[in-house]
């Protein structure tokens, strides 16, 4: 995602940057989420997860297992962020 989007209020006006150019992915340490591997999965959703990471490895990246314990509090989070933006909109 680069680049100003025309349905978001918040965007700035700025020309899309090309920060990739500068630092090539290869050698790039990429970390996995043990807590995202669950039942709750699609055996689509397992596929394309899998062929990502097997892309950025071909691709010179290294692939790392890390632990987000909090993850199990981020829909609540979400839940509770959406309601007050909602409200804050709403107050416009």
């Amino acid at each position: 995602m680069n680049g100003q989007d025309a349905f978001d209020s918040t965007c700035i006006d700025a020309p899309p940057s090309c920060f990739m150019k500068e630092r090539p992915i290869n050698g790039m340490t990429v970390g996995i989420p043990k807590e995202y591997y669950n039942e709750a999965l699609s055996s689509e959703c397992w596929k394309g997860w899998n062929e990502a990471a097997k892309a950025l490895a071909a691709l010179g990246c290294k692939i790392k297992e890390v632990s987000m314990p909090s993850t199990t509090y981020s829909i609540i989070c979400y839940h509770i962020l959406a309601e007050a933006d909602i409200t804050s909109n709403m107050a416009r």
